[in-house]
């Protein structure tokens, strides 16, 4: 991968030295998952969160697991818990107290067979990097930031068991 016109960056990691030191590898990695030319596998340079009842989630392996809580504007920690592979980092689910019975789990972490949606809400679009390509259907809802439905309303109104 050759860089075109600017410097690459990645504004979350900004300043972290392992991060810029390997920031080629990185995107050269992220860009054609985003673009979908990289076939199946560890989840994208975008996500796809599900939402799902806490109840049913199972996990094997948590010895694995390392748990990340943003840091947020004004200082304060997130409430919600960002669950990762602790070796290779993929993105697993999020779990939030706030939300106790709900679990969002990152699709491409799922291993369980999932129905295909009828149709998808794009959101925070308005925040994607340029280089990824939003593929939005006719039957699609997009949002530059949050969409107006919430995910249980989605769900009714698909039909969908929640």
């Amino acid at each position: 991968m050759q860089r075109r016109e600017a410097a690459l960056t990645m504004p979350a990691w900004e300043g972290e030295p392992r991060v810029n030191a390997h920031i080629v590898d990185l995107y050269t990695y992220l860009s054609p998952r985003a673009e979908g030319t990289q076939g199946p596998g560890r989840p994208a340079g975008f996500a796809i969160n599900l939402g799902a009842v806490h109840a049913t989630l199972q996990v094997h392996g948590e010895e694995h697991l390392s748990v990340y809580r943003a840091k947020l504007v004004d200082g304060r920690e997130s409430t919600g818990r960002r669950h990762f592979c602790r070796h290779c980092g993929t993105a697993l689910w999020l779990w939030d107290p706030t939300w106790p019975e709900l679990v969002h789990p990152h699709a491409g972490a799922v291993d369980t067979a999932l129905p295909q949606a009828p149709n998808v809400t794009h959101m925070m679009l308005g925040s994607k990097p340029d280089w990824v390509e939003a593929h939005v259907r006719p039957a699609d809802a997009a949002f530059d930031a949050y969409p107006d439905e919430s995910l249980a309303a989605w769900h009714r109104r698909n039909d969908q068991s929640f």
